[in-house]
């Protein structure tokens, strides 16, 4: 049985993600997601809300999985991926992973000895997480648009990213308004 592994940290999934798991399920019998639940605040960038990825999978995403892919939620996607490859020595793996990610598995042979396990670097052409997050920052609702894959309610899934984000602003802004 041929066994495909994708994780990620899929802040937020995207167009160029679904491409690369649509050819892990092409080429496995079946394909473990691991997607994380961690959320991604960093300064200067959009905020991604552990709440707000959870919903997202939950209400747009998942539906969109091929029959053969399993997706779990997990704290750290490589933790994981390490995890079930150890827990299943016997077994061949593909692990599916975007080429700027391929480093994250450098220490394979260290982690998880004598699994038989092949590394596919997969360059994601049609957008990225950074892009993403900017489109959202920017409040750039075409480009995000164009970043999603088909299928997902963009409306809905765009409102959802900013809802968190926009009331945060709106406190902000209220709490300066009223300590002048």
């Amino acid at each position: 049985m041929r066994t495909g592994i994708y994780p990620g940290s899929f802040k937020p999934f995207h167009a160029g993600h679904y491409d690369v798991l649509l050819r892990a399920a092409d080429e496995n019998d079946t394909v473990t997601v691991f997607a994380s639940t961690a959320p991604r605040t960093r300064k200067g960038e959009f905020p991604i809300y552990a709440e707000t990825i959870e919903q997202a999978w939950n209400e747009h995403f998942l539906k969109l999985m091929p029959p053969n892919v399993k997706v779990e939620f997990v704290t750290n996607p490589i933790r994981a991926t390490y995890e079930k490859l150890n827990a299943a020595p016997t077994e061949e793996f593909t692990v599916y992973l975007g080429h700027t990610d391929a480093g994250n598995f450098a220490e394979l042979a260290k982690y998880a000895p004598g699994v038989r396990v092949k590394v596919t670097a997969v360059k994601r052409t049609r957008c990225s997480g950074t892009l993403v997050r900017k489109s959202l920052q920017d409040r750039d609702f075409e480009t995000f648009s164009s970043m999603m894959p088909a299928g997902v309610d963009l409306s809905s899934l765009w409102k959802l990213f900013l809802a968190k984000t926009v009331f945060q602003e709106f406190v902000r802004s209220s709490i300066k308004t009223a300590r002048r």
